[in-house]
Protein backbone atom coordinates (compact mmCIF):
# COMPACT_ATOMS: atom_id res chain seq x y z
CA UNK A 1 0.00 0.00 0.00
CA UNK A 2 1.49 3.45 -0.70
CA UNK A 3 1.14 6.06 1.72
CA UNK A 4 -1.43 9.45 0.82
CA UNK A 5 0.22 12.37 0.73
CA UNK A 6 -1.58 15.05 2.73
CA UNK A 7 -1.17 18.97 2.09
CA UNK A 8 1.55 20.36 4.12
CA UNK A 9 -1.14 22.80 5.62
CA UNK A 10 -5.29 23.23 4.75
CA UNK A 11 -6.88 25.15 2.27
CA UNK A 12 -7.73 29.08 3.56
CA UNK A 13 -8.90 31.84 1.87
CA UNK A 14 -5.73 33.43 2.76
CA UNK A 15 -4.17 31.49 0.13
CA UNK A 16 -6.00 32.78 -2.66
CA UNK A 17 -4.57 35.10 -4.94
CA UNK A 18 -4.62 38.67 -2.81
CA UNK A 19 -3.46 41.48 -5.74
CA UNK A 20 -2.85 41.33 -9.47
CA UNK A 21 0.68 39.74 -9.07
CA UNK A 22 -0.20 36.84 -7.41
CA UNK A 23 -3.02 36.21 -9.61
CA UNK A 24 -0.56 36.35 -12.22
CA UNK A 25 1.57 33.60 -11.00
CA UNK A 26 -1.19 31.38 -9.78
CA UNK A 27 -2.84 31.12 -12.91
CA UNK A 28 0.74 30.59 -14.90
CA UNK A 29 1.42 27.84 -12.04
CA UNK A 30 -2.38 25.96 -12.17
CA UNK A 31 -3.57 27.03 -15.78
CA UNK A 32 -0.42 27.10 -18.34
CA UNK A 33 -2.03 24.39 -20.56
CA UNK A 34 -4.52 27.35 -20.89
CA UNK A 35 -1.79 29.38 -21.77
CA UNK A 36 -0.03 27.12 -24.35
CA UNK A 37 -3.37 26.40 -26.61
CA UNK A 38 -3.66 30.46 -26.43
CA UNK A 39 0.02 30.91 -27.53
CA UNK A 40 -0.52 28.20 -30.59
CA UNK A 41 -4.06 29.65 -31.65
CA UNK A 42 -2.35 32.88 -31.76
CA UNK A 43 0.60 31.69 -33.89
CA UNK A 44 -1.61 30.16 -36.31
CA UNK A 45 -3.80 34.07 -36.54
CA UNK A 46 -0.11 35.75 -36.84
CA UNK A 47 1.07 32.91 -39.88
CA UNK A 48 0.46 35.15 -42.17
CA UNK A 49 1.90 37.98 -40.81
CA UNK A 50 4.93 35.90 -40.08
CA UNK A 51 5.10 34.47 -43.90
CA UNK A 52 5.05 37.93 -45.26
CA UNK A 53 7.70 39.27 -43.07
CA UNK A 54 9.65 36.37 -43.72
CA UNK A 55 9.29 36.96 -47.68
CA UNK A 56 10.06 40.71 -47.25
CA UNK A 57 13.45 39.62 -45.50
CA UNK A 58 14.12 36.84 -47.93
CA UNK A 59 13.60 39.64 -51.06
CA UNK A 60 15.78 41.89 -49.24
CA UNK A 61 18.72 39.80 -48.37
CA UNK A 62 19.06 38.00 -51.97
CA UNK A 63 18.37 42.29 -53.43
CA UNK A 64 21.21 43.13 -51.24
CA UNK A 65 23.84 40.15 -52.27
CA UNK A 66 23.06 40.80 -55.44
CA UNK A 67 25.81 42.17 -57.41
CA UNK A 68 24.56 45.70 -57.68
CA UNK A 69 23.12 45.67 -54.03
CA UNK A 70 20.24 47.44 -53.06
CA UNK A 71 19.53 51.36 -52.63
CA UNK A 72 18.23 52.99 -49.79
CA UNK A 73 14.89 54.06 -51.96
CA UNK A 74 14.63 50.00 -53.67
CA UNK A 75 14.70 48.69 -49.70
CA UNK A 76 11.69 51.89 -48.73
CA UNK A 77 9.55 50.46 -52.10
CA UNK A 78 9.70 47.36 -50.95
CA UNK A 79 8.95 48.20 -46.97
CA UNK A 80 6.00 50.10 -48.08
CA UNK A 81 4.71 47.49 -50.28
CA UNK A 82 4.59 45.02 -47.85
CA UNK A 83 3.40 47.19 -45.45
CA UNK A 84 0.13 47.36 -47.30
CA UNK A 85 0.11 43.36 -47.87
CA UNK A 86 0.36 43.30 -44.00
CA UNK A 87 -2.73 45.14 -43.08
CA UNK A 88 -5.29 42.20 -44.19
CA UNK A 89 -2.67 39.80 -41.95
CA UNK A 90 -3.74 42.05 -39.28
CA UNK A 91 -7.34 41.89 -39.87
CA UNK A 92 -6.92 38.12 -39.74
CA UNK A 93 -4.58 38.27 -36.51
CA UNK A 94 -7.48 40.67 -34.93
CA UNK A 95 -9.70 37.71 -35.36
CA UNK A 96 -7.80 35.05 -33.15
CA UNK A 97 -6.73 38.28 -30.41
CA UNK A 98 -10.27 39.09 -29.82
CA UNK A 99 -11.06 35.28 -28.98
CA UNK A 100 -8.43 34.92 -26.68
CA UNK A 101 -8.74 38.24 -24.78
CA UNK A 102 -12.20 36.78 -23.84
CA UNK A 103 -10.36 33.58 -22.13
CA UNK A 104 -7.72 35.97 -20.68
CA UNK A 105 -10.69 37.61 -19.20
CA UNK A 106 -12.49 34.48 -17.44
CA UNK A 107 -8.30 32.98 -16.74
CA UNK A 108 -7.94 36.27 -14.59
CA UNK A 109 -11.92 36.62 -13.25
CA UNK A 110 -12.11 33.15 -11.67
CA UNK A 111 -14.48 32.35 -14.31
CA UNK A 112 -14.61 28.73 -15.76
CA UNK A 113 -12.58 28.56 -19.15
CA UNK A 114 -14.31 26.76 -21.78
CA UNK A 115 -11.72 27.43 -24.61
CA UNK A 116 -13.99 26.77 -27.84
CA UNK A 117 -17.09 28.50 -26.26
CA UNK A 118 -15.35 31.20 -24.74
CA UNK A 119 -13.10 32.13 -27.90
CA UNK A 120 -16.25 32.34 -30.39
CA UNK A 121 -17.84 33.86 -27.22
CA UNK A 122 -15.17 36.64 -27.87
CA UNK A 123 -15.09 36.96 -31.26
CA UNK A 124 -18.45 37.62 -31.91
CA UNK A 125 -18.39 40.30 -28.97
CA UNK A 126 -14.82 41.95 -30.33
CA UNK A 127 -14.60 40.81 -33.87
CA UNK A 128 -15.69 44.21 -34.92
CA UNK A 129 -13.67 46.94 -32.57
CA UNK A 130 -10.97 44.32 -32.92
CA UNK A 131 -10.37 44.78 -36.70
CA UNK A 132 -11.14 48.34 -36.91
CA UNK A 133 -8.33 48.65 -34.09
CA UNK A 134 -5.95 46.42 -36.52
CA UNK A 135 -7.16 48.35 -39.76
CA UNK A 136 -5.96 51.46 -38.53
CA UNK A 137 -2.63 50.25 -36.79
CA UNK A 138 -2.18 48.91 -40.06
CA UNK A 139 -3.40 51.78 -42.11
CA UNK A 140 -1.30 54.47 -39.58
CA UNK A 141 1.86 51.49 -39.80
CA UNK A 142 2.07 51.99 -43.73
CA UNK A 143 1.80 56.06 -44.04
CA UNK A 144 4.40 56.12 -41.17
CA UNK A 145 6.54 53.67 -43.32
CA UNK A 146 5.49 55.86 -46.39
CA UNK A 147 6.97 58.94 -44.83
CA UNK A 148 9.94 57.15 -43.33
CA UNK A 149 11.22 56.44 -47.13
CA UNK A 150 10.82 59.47 -48.25
CA UNK A 151 14.66 60.27 -48.18
CA UNK A 152 14.27 64.28 -49.09
CA UNK A 153 12.83 64.40 -45.73
CA UNK A 154 15.12 65.50 -42.66
CA UNK A 155 15.65 62.50 -40.32
CA UNK A 156 13.67 63.62 -37.84
CA UNK A 157 10.69 64.20 -39.88
CA UNK A 158 10.90 60.75 -41.40
CA UNK A 159 11.18 59.18 -37.99
CA UNK A 160 8.62 61.71 -36.29
CA UNK A 161 5.48 59.62 -37.54
CA UNK A 162 6.54 56.47 -36.63
CA UNK A 163 8.03 57.97 -33.14
CA UNK A 164 4.46 58.88 -32.63
CA UNK A 165 2.80 55.45 -34.00
CA UNK A 166 4.91 53.49 -31.12
CA UNK A 167 4.70 55.74 -28.30
CA UNK A 168 1.05 57.41 -28.27
CA UNK A 169 -1.37 55.64 -30.81
CA UNK A 170 0.34 51.91 -29.84
CA UNK A 171 -0.48 51.89 -26.26
CA UNK A 172 -3.70 54.05 -27.01
CA UNK A 173 -4.87 50.39 -28.93
CA UNK A 174 -3.09 48.07 -26.22
CA UNK A 175 -5.44 49.60 -23.76
CA UNK A 176 -8.64 50.73 -25.78
CA UNK A 177 -8.54 46.59 -27.00
CA UNK A 178 -9.12 45.36 -23.39
CA UNK A 179 -11.71 48.35 -23.01
CA UNK A 180 -13.42 46.91 -25.79
CA UNK A 181 -13.08 43.42 -23.97
CA UNK A 182 -14.70 44.63 -21.01
CA UNK A 183 -17.10 46.81 -21.48
CA UNK A 184 -19.50 48.09 -24.47
CA UNK A 185 -18.07 51.77 -25.36
CA UNK A 186 -18.15 53.40 -28.71
CA UNK A 187 -14.41 53.93 -30.65
CA UNK A 188 -13.65 57.16 -29.88
CA UNK A 189 -14.62 57.12 -26.50
CA UNK A 190 -12.88 54.13 -26.11
CA UNK A 191 -9.71 55.65 -27.68
CA UNK A 192 -10.24 58.98 -24.83
CA UNK A 193 -10.53 56.88 -21.99
CA UNK A 194 -7.35 54.76 -22.99
CA UNK A 195 -5.29 57.90 -23.13
CA UNK A 196 -6.29 58.68 -19.89
CA UNK A 197 -5.62 55.88 -18.57
CA UNK A 198 -2.13 55.24 -19.56
CA UNK A 199 -0.88 58.71 -19.63
CA UNK A 200 -2.56 58.95 -16.12
CA UNK A 201 0.12 56.42 -14.65
CA UNK A 202 2.56 57.40 -16.96
CA UNK A 203 5.63 55.43 -15.83
CA UNK A 204 3.89 52.62 -14.46
CA UNK A 205 2.10 52.24 -17.95
CA UNK A 206 5.63 53.21 -19.92
CA UNK A 207 7.71 49.77 -18.15
CA UNK A 208 4.66 47.30 -18.60
CA UNK A 209 4.39 48.60 -22.16
CA UNK A 210 7.99 48.54 -23.13
CA UNK A 211 7.38 44.64 -21.41
CA UNK A 212 4.55 43.86 -23.38
CA UNK A 213 6.14 44.75 -27.00
CA UNK A 214 9.51 43.59 -26.54
CA UNK A 215 9.26 40.56 -28.70
CA UNK A 216 9.32 43.03 -31.18
CA UNK A 217 13.06 43.56 -30.83
CA UNK A 218 13.36 40.24 -32.72
CA UNK A 219 13.12 42.15 -36.00
CA UNK A 220 16.65 43.54 -34.93
CA UNK A 221 18.32 40.22 -35.39
CA UNK A 222 20.03 40.55 -38.84
CA UNK A 223 20.59 36.90 -39.28
CA UNK A 224 16.94 36.27 -40.41
CA UNK A 225 16.61 32.61 -40.04
CA UNK A 226 17.89 32.62 -36.82
CA UNK A 227 15.01 35.84 -36.07
CA UNK A 228 12.18 33.39 -37.29
CA UNK A 229 13.12 30.03 -35.46
CA UNK A 230 13.55 32.37 -31.99
CA UNK A 231 9.99 33.81 -32.74
CA UNK A 232 8.28 30.38 -33.09
CA UNK A 233 8.85 29.66 -29.24
CA UNK A 234 8.69 33.53 -27.85
CA UNK A 235 5.04 33.99 -29.92
CA UNK A 236 3.71 30.38 -28.34
CA UNK A 237 5.02 30.48 -24.92
CA UNK A 238 6.32 33.99 -24.05
CA UNK A 239 3.59 36.15 -25.97
CA UNK A 240 0.38 35.12 -24.25
CA UNK A 241 1.80 35.84 -20.64
CA UNK A 242 2.66 39.01 -21.93
CA UNK A 243 -0.36 39.53 -22.83
CA UNK A 244 -2.01 38.35 -19.82
CA UNK A 245 -0.10 40.44 -17.94
CA UNK A 246 -1.34 43.34 -19.72
CA UNK A 247 -4.88 42.56 -19.06
CA UNK A 248 -4.38 42.54 -15.59
CA UNK A 249 -2.00 45.74 -15.58
CA UNK A 250 -5.36 47.24 -17.57
CA UNK A 251 -7.61 45.89 -14.72
CA UNK A 252 -5.61 47.87 -12.92
CA UNK A 253 -6.07 50.77 -14.40
CA UNK A 254 -9.79 50.23 -14.83
CA UNK A 255 -10.58 50.20 -10.95
CA UNK A 256 -8.21 53.36 -10.45
CA UNK A 257 -10.07 55.53 -12.58
CA UNK A 258 -13.49 53.84 -13.47
CA UNK A 259 -14.59 50.51 -11.60
CA UNK A 260 -14.93 51.47 -8.06
CA UNK A 261 -17.72 54.07 -8.81
CA UNK A 262 -19.42 52.90 -12.24
CA UNK A 263 -18.83 49.49 -12.00
CA UNK A 264 -18.20 48.06 -9.13
CA UNK A 265 -19.56 45.03 -9.83
CA UNK A 266 -16.22 44.18 -11.55
CA UNK A 267 -13.94 46.34 -8.95
CA UNK A 268 -11.21 43.91 -7.77
CA UNK A 269 -12.54 41.26 -9.55
CA UNK A 270 -10.69 37.59 -9.28
CA UNK A 271 -9.13 38.97 -6.46
CA UNK A 272 -9.31 37.96 -2.85
CA UNK A 273 -8.01 40.86 -0.45
CA UNK A 274 -6.88 40.10 2.81
CA UNK A 275 -8.71 42.44 5.81
CA UNK A 276 -6.56 45.58 6.49
CA UNK A 277 -5.21 45.35 2.35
Amino acid sequence: MFRQKSAAKNFSVDDLPSNRKEVFFDRIKNQFSVFALTGLLFFLFALPLLVTSFVFDILVYLQSTSEGGMSDAAYYSYLVLFSGIRIPCLLILSIGCAGIFRIYRNLAWEIPVFFKEDFKEGVQKNAKPFLIVFFLLGVLGLASEAVLGNLALYELVRYLPLGILTGVIGPMFLVSLNIFNLYNAKLFEAFRLALRFFFGQFFKSVLVYILVISPFALAFISRFMIKYLVAIPVIILLVPILLFAWFLFNCYLFDRYMNKENYPEIFDKGIHRKKGL
